[in-house]
């Protein structure tokens, strides 16, 4: 059914139960499972900031990078190839470029309802996967 899957992971709980939901599909159709965590700021502060907001993009980065180890290693338990890849950038094109790049087939996120003012500030990570990729998306919500 599905032979590379792509799971969107962003540290959080929600996104660890999208991961995990990756991981069972993956085994059960012996696909090959990547890992994608997408640093997205837009600068709207002084340059003098930016350097500190630099070193919080690479702390989140370095979290990542344990998690997707952990992500790694129950992926080998299971027999199934793991790769990960940590970029920073807009959101729809970095996905995309990935997608692309790997044939992905199915992409998974995680997600809960933003209401109100955060909708309309921050929006969906999902909902911008949604309305931007042709492949197939599991929306994995609690």
């Amino acid at each position: 059914m599905y032979e590379r899957i792509l799971v969107c992971h962003d540290g959080s709980e929600l996104s660890k139960l999208g991961a995990e939901k990756a991981i069972q599909l993956a085994e059960k159709c012996g696909a090959r499972l990547y890992g994608l965590y997408i640093s997205s700021f837009t600068p709207i502060i002084t340059p003098d900031l930016m350097i500190s907001i630099d070193e919080i993009l690479h702390s989140q980065e370095e979290f990542m990078e344990k998690e997707f180890s952990r992500m790694r290693e129950k992926c080998k338990e299971k027999g199934i190839e793991f790769e990960y890849l940590i970029r920073r950038g807009p959101v729809l094109p970095t996905v995309s470029e990935v997608v692309d790049k790997f044939g992905i087939d199915l992409v998974v996120v995680g997600a809960k309802k933003h209401r109100g003012l955060t909708e309309f500030f921050v929006g969906s990570f999902s909902s911008t996967i949604f309305h931007g990729i042709t492949k197939d998306l599991l929306v994995v919500r609690t």
